[in-house]
This record gives C-alpha cells, structure tokens and sequence, in this order.
C-alpha cells in the first residue's frame, strides 16, 4: 500500500468515525408510528426539526416519515414539555426560549420559568468567571515566583560585579513586589469569588421549592 493510499484509508477512517449516528435504525423505520414518535420527541424537549433527522435516517431504507402525523404528534407533546420544570432547567441551562412555542394556556408559566432558570444560570457564570480571574491571578503570581528564584539563582555565578549583583538584587526586589502585589489580588479575587458562589447557591436554593432540584 503506498503512502497517498493509506492517508486516503485514514482519512476515510476519520470520516467515518465523526459521522452522527442515525436517530432510527432500520428497524425503527419500518415499525414507526410517526404521531407516537413526534409525541416522544416534543414530550423529551426535541424541536420539530428533529423530522430532518428522522428523514435522512429512514430515507436510506426506502422509508419516508408521514409528516402530517409527525407534527400533530408534536403538538400534543409538547403539553409534556411545556411545563414550569422544563422551563426553569432550560434556563439554567443558559437557553432561550422561542415564543409562540408552546401553547398560549402554557406559555406564560413557561417563559416565567425560563426567566427563573436564567438568574441562576447568570449567578453561576459570575461565580465561574470570577474563579477563573482568581485561576489566572494565581498562575501570574506562580510566574513572577519561578522568576525571584531564577534571579536569585543568578547570584551565585561567579565572577558577577558589584553592579551586576546590585542589578540582580534590584530586579528579585521589583519581582518580589510584583508577586506580592499579585498574591493579594488573587486573595481579593477569591474572596469576592466566594461570596459569587454562596449567592449562587443561594439563587438556586430559592427556587428549589417552586421547581425541584
């Protein structure tokens, strides 16, 4: 086998491997009834676009999904899914939600749950980005301490003048400056990090009453 015809075999390797797996099997083709599975897949949170899928799935065994029965299966499930619970875990999930999806009796609970779900979601990304600057202060500081001792270890060479020892000497003072300076940010920012994810934790505990943990 020549080198260009295994790298095509790898690259067909690699294709292969990173193609989706069908959402139905042959099988499930065959035997679907498409009112049940719209039904299933609003009821589980899936968009009508799932149909596309279903389609590509069912196409390669001669199979088209009947969608008429599809959707109006969809239509009733998504009663399931429209549901405070449901709304509240998209939104703590960071996800939107598009009006006119739900059913107007359901929506209005909906979308106040969606909102309640998004508070906690913005308190835990505040939390998150807050212990990310205190991650990132923290590896600033552990540089400026590899770079005290590095100069520090420059003292010992030998045959060093009084003027380079005062220059070495100088540059570990600013060094060491610099990493205390920085351990304190980092002491600020994990205090502030802190209070982020008690008020979080507190933001979700609020809703756990209404909507379950």
């Amino acid at each position: 086998m020549t080198a260009v015809m295994m790298m095509m075999g790898a690259g067909v390797l690699l294709v292969a491997c990173a193609t989706p797996k069908p959402s139905l099997d042959q099988a499930q083709c065959v035997a679907a009834d498409w009112n049940a599975q719209g039904y299933r897949d609003a009821a589980a949170g899936r968009g009508s676009g799932r149909l596309d899928d279903h389609v590509k799935a069912c196409v390669e065994h001669g199979i088209t999904p009947d969608a008429d029965a599809y959707h109006a299966g969809h239509i009733q499930g998504r009663r399931v899914w429209c549901r405070p619970a449901s709304g509240f875990a998209m939104g703590r999930r960071g996800g939107r939600y598009n009006q006119g999806y739900c059913a107007p009796d359901l929506e209005p609970d909906f979308m106040l749950a969606v909102a309640d779900g998004r508070l906690v979601y913005d308190a835990r990304s505040h939390a998150t980005e807050l212990q990310n600057r205190v991650i990132a202060a923290q590896n600033e500081a552990d540089r400026l301490a590899i770079d005290v001792r590095a100069q520090e270890d420059l003292l010992a060479t030998e045959g060093l003048t009084d003027e380079q020892i005062a220059a070495i000497r100088m540059r570990v003072r600013n060094l060491r400056i610099d990493r205390d300076r920085q351990l304190s940010e980092v002491a600020r920012l994990q205090g502030e990090a802190d209070v982020a994810k008690r008020d979080a934790d507190a933001v979700a505990n609020r809703f756990i009453p209404t909507y379950g943990g």
